[in-house]
């Protein structure tokens, strides 16, 4: 089954736009793009680390596994002396500089084990290019503890600055921030004391006037799950599924997603009944108002189990296919352009199911197989043989590594086997298939095909 989940780093749309500095570690340990500036440091201190394979590189800022989402946060772990000072930057994960000259508030989520007074939050700056696109700058710092309450213990507490207190102030001037590189922690106190704070989900934003709800909800009951769906307001907002399994009278979050599909896997005590639904918007942690629904489940029968993972199969490969050429993507590489011949002899084989079925329109399905069929006929072979990767963009053979051709025989049987379905499902739906069985055994899948309405 398909698995939809995402995560948002940029995004502008209809007056929301957000931008994240830091949301998750390079591993547990450290987080390759926080600079710690140790030549400067003198009495004061502050925990840093290094990649593994790179010692020399021992100016980064550690991580930590308690985190307020995901699963890493950045380690604060520091003493703040008079004869000295540490700063830190944050920069994105990519080093990419980014525009937040329309938004209004720097947000992040802090937490420490004992409390926190507002006076010991770090004050707090950016980096970006200068004006003259020279070199890069610091703005000035400012203090946290004006916008912000102290910090209980134990407890995640989000932090915001407005970001026009800085935009206003005159040394901006000299600061392009259509292109901000990093946020910048520096030391605050000069007393000498040592403490120890998580930082995540370091961000700017501009506030919406409101949030929007979803559109369209929908709630499909299974066996074990609901599969629920939905319009999104605005691209990429965040979206929160809570479940009630006591006919609504308390609710749980289930998850929260960027997509607009999630797949419920309720409790055991919760199959045979009606679930109750709400669907919220997130942004910025505020939630917009619920949209509700239900869905019935019940146990199915084995034909009912069939069925179900017949329908989810051909999703998988209808969704999950490249869709210029309708060939099956390969997952395992992460590249958006990679497809498989082995996988996507198994997509053709679910389409027979799903047009026999009528998961889709006939035609529809009828016009994919073409589709991958030219892409087949049309690709990069070896005396008839197709080879296991392809770049879908230019049909030519993707190989596993510089030592490895792409060569295989199993995705030749997998394509080679699903032609005699198809022809028989295209014939017995007044679609004829000719082959050309020249120049090479058919098994090795040398065939020429061309598909024309009767």
């Amino acid at each position: 089954m398909l698995l939809w989940v995402g995560a948002v780093v940029l995004w502008q749309s209809a007056g929301a736009q957000e931008v994240y500095f830091f949301s998750e570690a390079t591993d547990s340990t450290y987080y390759d793009q926080g600079v710690v500036n140790i030549s400067n440091l003198g009495e004061s201190t502050f925990e840093h680390a290094y990649p593994p394979s790179a010692p020399q590189f021992n100016d980064k800022v550690p991580a930590s596994t308690t985190a307020y989402k995901g699963a890493t946060a950045l380690k604060f772990n520091y003493t703040s002396d008079e004869n000295g000072n540490w700063q830190v930057v944050i920069y994105r994960n990519d080093w990419s500089a980014v525009d937040i000259s329309e938004m209004d508030t720097l947000s992040f989520y802090i937490y420490s084990e004992t409390e926190l007074p507002a006076i010991a939050l770090p004050l707090i700056a950016v980096r970006a290019l200068n004006v003259n696109e020279s070199g890069d700058l610091n703005s000035s710092l400012f203090p946290l503890s004006d916008y912000n309450n102290d910090i209980p213990a134990e407890e995640w507490v989000r932090v915001t600055f407005p970001l026009k207190v800085l935009f206003d102030h005159d040394e901006s001037l000299s600061l392009n921030f259509k292109k901000t590189k990093g946020v910048v922690f520096n030391q605050s106190e000069l007393n000498g004391k040592t403490r120890l704070i998580l930082i995540d989900e370091i961000s700017t934003f501009k506030k919406l006037d409101s949030i929007p709800v979803v559109s369209n909800l929908t709630a499909i009951g299974y066996d074990s799950h609901t599969e629920l769906s939905w319009n999104l307001p605005l691209d990429q907002l965040s979206y929160r599924v809570y479940a009630s399994y006591d006919g609504g009278l308390n609710y749980e979050l289930r998850f929260e997603t960027t997509e607009s599909i999630f797949l419920d896997f309720v409790p055991d005590s919760a199959r045979n009944l009606k679930v109750h639904y709400r669907v919220m918007s997130v942004f910025q942690g505020q939630e917009s108002e619920p949209v509700e629904i239900s869905a019935e489940l019940k146990d199915f029968t084995d034909d009912e189990l069939l069925e179900m993972v017949q329908q989810y199969t051909f999703r998988y490969f209808w969704e999950g296919a490249h869709q210029s050429t309708g060939m099956i993507l390969e997952r395992s590489n992460g590249n958006p352009a990679t497809v498989a011949s082995g996988a996507t002899g198994m997509g053709l084989m679910a389409m027979v199911v799903a047009s026999e079925h009528q998961y889709k329109p006939r035609e529809e399905i009828q016009n994919r197989i073409l589709q991958i069929l030219n892409f087949l006929e049309t690709c990069e072979r070896y005396h008839g043989a197709w080879s296991h990767w392809y770049d879908a963009n230019t049909g030519l053979t993707q190989p596993f590594s510089p030592d490895d051709d792409g060569g295989g025989s199993g995705g030749n049987l997998f394509c080679s086997n699903s032609f005699n379905c198809i022809e028989k499902l295209l014939h017995r739906n007044r679609f004829k298939v000719n082959r050309d069985k020249r120049n090479c055994n058919p098994s090795l899948g040398n065939y020429r095909l061309g598909l024309v309405s009767k």
